[in-house]
């Protein structure tokens, strides 16, 4: 909807009543509620955050909602929204077959357990922190991962430990950017055994060194729902396991290819850097209007546009002499991914552009 305004969105599903009791005693549409949808039982269908885009279950696979249940979606809007209109939509998509695998979305690591000491980052330091789970009470195949922090966050990190001291990788993210969340899906299930110990780390920057900073000021950081507090959660989509989950393939994307084997450049990421002779600036970014890019080489023959989907939405071809390229006016709130041709190869990796109309 209002991407101005809207933090984050959350969906749930219960089976008791007890959301809608609370919207009833709430004289407002919804209800007020920080820190989950006011009731234990419910479980996360799934989300969005800044930077990510539509999710998908693998093959096979799909969240289960009980018969009955009631959907609990949670919105959570920053402070000085107030008068402003949100119409944000969720699309759910449902299984045309009875013979599916059922997920669920946990927060297997978060800040309210297993953490080394409680998470707080006093102004003027920069802080790390480490968080267990253990024992791992099953064998289980993970699909997925979606690690959430704000805007001090510099880097988090997340892995599982077997019994016979094995490390199993899950993600590492050495450089956080609060813009660009998602729900990571794995190309092959990472398969954790029973007794493991998943680790999370987190490194927060509360210094004026952190571009990031709330404020001009440090200040004391705690845990907490506003963008200026802090939280250090690690999602896991997983499944109980099954032999032969091995053997499954998640993503069969190929993420880094030849120019040769694709025909557009919006799926590419090559080895070549922006200093290879190709200079320009695309600002602003974000932007709540009109879009520049600015050419300094003649260089640069062709520069394209996609949505977070990877499809193709505009392209314009420049030409000797260009030196001031304007984006359309049609494009709407969103992301946005570009990419710069300079005589036949394609320059750097896709950049992001965070439209706000």
């Amino acid at each position: 909807g209002n991407r101005s305004i809207v933090h984050h969105v959350l969906l749930f599903q219960d089976t008791t009543n007890i959301p809608i009791e609370l919207d009833l005693a709430d004289p407002e549409p919804g209800y007020t509620c920080f820190g989950g949808v006011g009731v234990n039982s419910a479980s996360m269908i799934g989300g969005w955050v800044p930077g990510s885009s539509a999710s998908f279950a693998p093959e096979g696979m799909g969240i289960f909602l009980p018969k009955g249940a009631n959907l609990i979606v949670q919105l959570h809007y920053p402070e000085g929204s107030a008068g402003q209109v949100d119409s944000t939509l969720i699309n759910l998509k449902f299984s045309e077959s009875d013979d599916v695998r059922s997920i669920l979305n946990l927060p297997a690591l978060n800040h309210f357990m297993g953490m080394d000491r409680p998470l707080f980052i006093p102004a003027n330091t920069r802080q790390s922190f480490k968080q267990t789970f253990s024992p791992v009470p099953l064998k289980v195949t993970v699909t997925g991962i979606a690690p959430h922090a704000h805007l001090i966050c510099e880097s988090m990190k997340a892995y599982a430990t077997t019994l016979q001291g094995d490390t199993i990788p899950l993600i590492d993210i050495p450089h956080w950017d609060f813009e660009w969340q998602g729900f990571y899906q794995f190309k092959e299930p990472v398969i954790i055994p029973f007794g493991a110990t998943l680790h999370g780390e987190a490194t927060y920057n509360n210094t004026v060194s952190n571009p990031h900073l709330p404020g001009d000021i440090p200040q004391d950081v705690s845990v907490g729902e506003a963008t200026t507090d802090e939280m250090m959660i690690f999602f896991l989509s997983l499944s109980v396991y099954q032999s032969g989950d091995e053997n499954m393939i998640i993503d069969t994307t190929s993420h880094k290819v030849h120019l040769d084997d694709c025909s557009t450049a919006l799926n590419v990421t090559t080895d070549i850097s922006e200093s290879d002779g190709a200079h320009f600036s695309l600002g602003p970014n974000p932007s709540h209007g009109r879009i520049y890019i600015d050419l300094m080489t003649d260089n640069v023959t062709r520069i394209e546009f996609s949505d977070v989907m990877g499809t193709p939405i505009w392209s314009t071809e420049v030409h000797p002499g260009m030196n001031s390229i304007a984006l359309p006016t049609t494009f709407g709130s969103g992301v946005y991914f570009y990419s710069l041709a300079q005589r036949e190869k394609y320059v750097g990796e896709r950049k992001k552009l965070i439209l706000i109309r």
